[in-house]
């Protein structure tokens, strides 16, 4: 009997950590569980109210991206090739295609994996989390991370909302790659940042900022011998750096065919002093995104000594990250692109990892080193100096931190002290905190508020040229989805045009049927090709397209004298039978 019992000893003692291992697991699993699922109902009944799209040309872009792919299997925008931008999110938008009934559906359907897939971040953010934080404080981290007041933008056909769990799945794998350097662990860096390209065309910057990482953190943790720890680092990143030299050697081979998506058009020459200046304001518009002590309590960790090798790791990538995606940022704003407004749009993929370093420096007790911490204070007060006035009140939806200020009865002036007033106020709770308390409720409080203002912001710009979007899918139930249908616009002269083509952009997202536009005024300020059409002797209509629409849709105030098929249920638009002779598309009616 002693040697089966030693036997049963032995099994049940190596039995045990695995038993362990799995409930942990479980245990873990269910709350993070809990909060993707939860966050994703939070972002469902978000989008509730939106029942349309709002940001043009963005939105219509990825749309008919999205479309194209799947009811025709091609990339295109208008007929015309689509080569400029991402291809991960519009195969996403094309399954969505596949799954709806008609377009108002497909719409609906697509909120909702907006809402899942922003969701999915708070999955890596835990991952994150868990390297320097408790449990309990991982999975508050995971939570913050996806109730962002950046989750309104679920609601919109946006990259942003696929590129967000990419994000944060990349910079977990930066993080394994830093610990270990592994080929294996490097190229599922590389992998991920190919797909973040692939969505989105600002992730270009991703790879070179782990680059930067690793380098920094072999200088960082060599004092002694620097030289020697940067060739080391070098070496052991050959992967990477083959990596980045293949890339540069593709996109000169590629040159004049957009490899940079939208932002070729960024790729000029600009002035250091607005760089500098517009890469501050958007991280003081950061800042109050994320309620100023979390900015200031990343920036005491990011100067210390005296952290854990695995916060160091998350710190200086983070740094590194955001000088990436700010110089992208920066570049915009400065641009004629950038319309004078600072893009926190652009930069919200960093809040989880600067909120994860805000709980590791509330778990450690607050630390405030004597000489740094007035500094940062300092600091994270005089940064709303540097946003530019006109910006507060145009950036819109773009800077969700600044859409309480732009609401208020104030002049630009006045925002920009109200914001340094705030961000004083946060400064001496970052200095004189003695719990978590204070420092976790104004954080809280600048979350939910930018949810409940950016919320209130979406819906009301839905009343603007709200009733050119009355008629969904009246084209489709007239001919068919499967009919060609071509948009004309017609109008040339300038005024109210720009709040009526808001009607020809209603009938092309929600009508499957309408596949080309035709415009006698040039571009309709979508940044989507259209076709030239001439109004000649004779009002002869002449356009040259080549798949030859059975049907066009015009405005009522310029009938043509062609058969009419239906006219929309408010009256705005005439869907016509064409019937083409000669050079002439149609005839205008006399």
């Amino acid at each position: 009997m002693a040697p089966h019992t030693s036997t049963s000893m032995k099994a049940s003692t190596s039995v045990a950590p695995v038993r362990s291992a799995r409930s942990s697991s479980r245990a873990t699993s269910a709350p993070l569980a809990a909060v993707v699922l939860g966050s994703a109902v939070l972002d469902g009944v978000l989008a509730l109210p939106i029942r349309r799209p709002r940001i043009f040309g963005d939105e219509l872009i990825y749309w008919l991206l999205g479309r194209a792919l799947g009811w025709s299997g091609t990339f295109t925008l208008r007929g015309d090739t689509g080569q400029r931008y991402g291809f991960v999110y519009p195969v996403l938008l094309a399954a969505v295609q596949r799954v709806g009934s008609d377009q108002k559906t497909a719409y609906a359907v697509a909120q909702g994996l907006n809402a899942l897939l922003f969701s999915l971040a708070a999955v890596p953010a835990y991952a994150i989390s868990r390297r320097v934080l408790s449990k309990k404080a991982a999975l508050a981290a995971a939570a913050l991370s996806v109730v962002l007041p950046s989750c309104i933008y679920t609601s919109n056909i946006f990259t942003e909302n696929a590129f967000y769990p990419i994000f944060v799945t990349s910079a977990l794998l930066m993080l394994r790659a830093l610990e270990r350097p592994t080929l294996a662990r490097q190229l599922l860096v590389i992998g991920a940042c190919v797909i973040a390209f692939l969505t989105r065309a600002q992730a270009v910057v991703l790879l070179p900022s782990y680059l930067l990482a690793a380098l920094v953190m072999a200088v960082v943790a060599n004092a002694g011998r620097r030289r020697v720890a940067l060739a080391d680092s070098l070496r052991r990143h050959a992967p990477t750096t083959a990596a980045l030299a293949l890339g540069g050697i593709v996109a000169l081979a590629l040159r004049g065919r957009s490899t940079l998506g939208p932002y070729h058009v960024l790729v000029t020459s600009y002035g250091v002093r607005p760089l500098g200046h517009w890469a501050l304001a958007n991280v003081a518009d950061m800042e109050i995104y994320l309620g100023v002590v979390p900015v200031a309590a990343f920036l005491v960790l990011l100067s210390s000594r005296f952290i854990s090798v695995e916060l160091r790791r998350l710190t200086v990538l983070t740094a590194c990250l955001a000088c990436g995606l700010l110089a992208t940022v920066a570049a915009l704003s400065a641009s004629p692109y950038g319309l004078g407004r600072v893009h926190e749009r652009n930069v919200f993929y960093l809040a989880p990892l600067v909120l994860i370093s805000f709980l590791a420096w509330l778990e450690a007790g607050l630390p405030r080193p004597r000489w740094i911490s007035p500094v940062v204070a300092i600091l994270v007060v005089a940064l709303p100096l540097t946003i530019p006035r006109p910006a507060v009140s145009v950036s819109g939806e773009d800077a969700i931190a600044t859409i309480l200020w732009a609401q208020l009865p104030l002049s630009p002036g006045a925002m920009i002290i109200g914001m340094v007033l705030v961000a004083a106020v946060a400064a001496v709770v970052f200095l004189w905190a003695r719990s978590w308390k204070a420092p976790v409720a104004l954080c809280l409080a600048a979350l939910v508020s930018g949810i409940v203002l950016g919320e209130r912001h979406a819906i009301e710009s839905l009343h603007t040229g709200s009733s050119q979007w009355r008629d969904e899918g009246w084209i489709d139930r007239a001919v068919g989805s499967d009919a060609n249908v071509v948009a004309l616009w017609a109008t040339t002269q300038r005024g109210s045009q720009t709040v009526r083509i808001g009607g020809l952009w209603a009938d092309e997202f929600f009508n499957r049927s309408v596949r080309d536009v035709a415009s006698a005024d040039g571009g309709l300020g979508d940044g989507i090709p259209v076709e030239t059409m001439t109004i000649g002797p004779g009002r002869c209509l002449r356009i040259a397209i080549p798949s030859r629409p059975r049907y066009a849709v015009l405005e009522t105030r310029r009938p043509l004298a062609v058969p009419v098929v239906t006219v929309s249920p408010s009256g705005r638009s005439v869907l016509y039978r064409l019937e083409p002779k000669d050079a002439c598309f149609a005839h205008f009616a006399r």
